[in-house]
């Protein structure tokens, strides 16, 4: 148990609150669907996607009535977004570059560098394929064991092609790392009272920023959709912003004319306790009234 006042608890979970329902709500736009052999970052951002969901707009909408810097942090996360977006453009405008005017030695390819994620293999799902195997039982056991050591660290072995491994693993794992290091530039920070969904976006920033940039790069050049996914997030977070901006005029309105009822029923209250006992009131009252 923390001891703090309603006004701290309010002002802390509006922000931590605010930004995980955001990105979840983006997450559950983009329809992203499991895969064979999800991440545990991508399996997060299913979570997030599916939790934030299920709560009213009107949750979120609160959320972002009620904090004070929620334009800016929309402001920040687009901003985040677009340079993310340059940096990965500018790497691909050098890449042409080199490719077109890199010495013969190379043969005009452009080399990508690989980089393997930080961490143990715990709980990992791994891909295998038999090839060349035949029905030989020595050949099948040996096999067996050898996917056993790996089984035995805690990864899961799932049977499948490379091609096919590695068309799950670009899309998912594109998205993952992409939404992580736009998290990063926002700076966030733990909070006294973090929710799971703001812990799941801070473990994201932690698992991704570790990575480097040429791994991500990587992602970006051998994922087919890697582009239509970019634009579908960026499309996502416009519609998010557009259903909130949407419904702020309505509201507006809305107080506007309530507030202007109330006046209204205040003056006619006033005017009403101005009246004499007998209920007769002068004739300028009642005229008033009357209006």
């Amino acid at each position: 148990m923390l001891e703090m006042s309603c006004q701290d608890q309010d002002k802390y979970a509006a922000g931590s609150q605010f930004i995980t329902h955001t990105v979840g709500r983006v997450l559950k736009m983009l329809k992203l669907e499991s895969t064979p052999i999800n991440t545990k970052g991508y399996e997060s951002l299913l979570d997030l996607g599916e939790n934030t969901a299920g709560d009213s707009f009107d949750l979120y909408y609160g959320l972002f009535m009620y904090k004070k810097n929620a334009l800016k942090m929309l402001e920040r996360l687009d901003l985040a977004f677009e340079s993310l977006r340059k940096q990965l453009f500018g790497r691909l405008h050098e890449a042409v570059r080199k490719q077109l005017f890199g010495n013969g030695e190379r043969g005009h390819v452009v080399q990508l560098n690989y980089v393997n994620g930080h961490g143990n293999g715990t709980a990992l799902t791994s891909a295998a394929k038999a090839e060349r195997l035949g029905s030989d039982v020595t050949r099948v056991s040996r096999r067996k064991q050898f996917l056993d050591i790996f089984a035995r660290e805690g990864c899961r072995m799932v049977e499948m092609s490379c091609a096919e491994h590695d068309w799950h693993a670009a899309g998912s794992q594109f998205i993952t790392h992409t939404m992580g290091r736009v998290l990063e530039k926002l700076g966030l920070g733990s909070a006294p009272i973090n929710t799971k969904g703001y812990e799941t976006l801070l473990n994201l920033v932690e698992n991704t920023v570790g990575d480097s940039f040429d791994l991500y790069y990587g992602l970006f050049m051998y994922n087919a959709n890697a582009m239509e996914q970019l634009e579908r997030l960026d499309l996502a977070f416009e519609r998010l912003k557009k259903q909130l901006f949407g419904r702020l005029p309505g509201v507006l309105r809305k107080q506007l004319f309530e507030n202007a009822e109330k006046s209204q029923v205040l003056m006619v209250d006033a005017l009403a306790s101005e009246l004499p006992q007998n209920d007769v009131a002068p004739a300028s009252s009642l005229e008033i009234l009357n209006i």
